[in-house]
């Protein structure tokens, strides 16, 4: 049944969808994220630096170390404003969900409402009827 409050609920739920989908995918970017810092982590375990050698070697060895540690705190810099983004996607979830439950209330009581108005019209039609063929039964008698 419509009332004035459906399409209002139609656009909070298409709200909290939304939200729900960028909540995931914010989620699988942390996770990703995650997984490509714990593999700089065992790349960084499994660099040996050179016993002997030219300095070259080592010069190598430690650049990479350098890189390596950098790129892992960039990493560790993005996990932390995915963390955040996921935070403020859930207090909007929070939030737009206990409109939207608002909006669903008012819609179902203005449904109730018409659902009685309908019931108390029909009751009403029910007793004209049978008034009128009281009325026509007792002429045909």
């Amino acid at each position: 049944m419509k009332t004035k409050y459906s399409d209002i609920v139609k656009i909070r739920k298409q709200k909290l969808t939304e939200i729900e989908l960028q909540i995931v995918e914010a989620q699988n970017r942390k996770r990703d994220i995650e997984k490509e810092i714990e593999t700089l982590k065992q790349e960084l375990k499994e660099i040996v630096f050179p016993q002997s050698g030219t300095m070259a070697t080592f010069n190598i060895a430690h650049r990479e170390v350098e890189f390596l540690d950098r790129r892992k705190k960039e990493l560790t810099g993005k996990l932390e404003e995915v963390s955040k983004l996921i935070e403020e996607l859930e207090f909007q979830y929070k939030n737009s969900s206990i409109e939207y439950e608002k909006i669903l209330h008012l819609h179902e009581l203005e449904i109730s409402k018409e659902k009685k108005r309908l019931l108390k019209e029909e009751s009403k039609n029910f007793d004209e009827i049978a008034n009128i063929l009281f009325i026509n039964n007792k002429e045909s008698v």
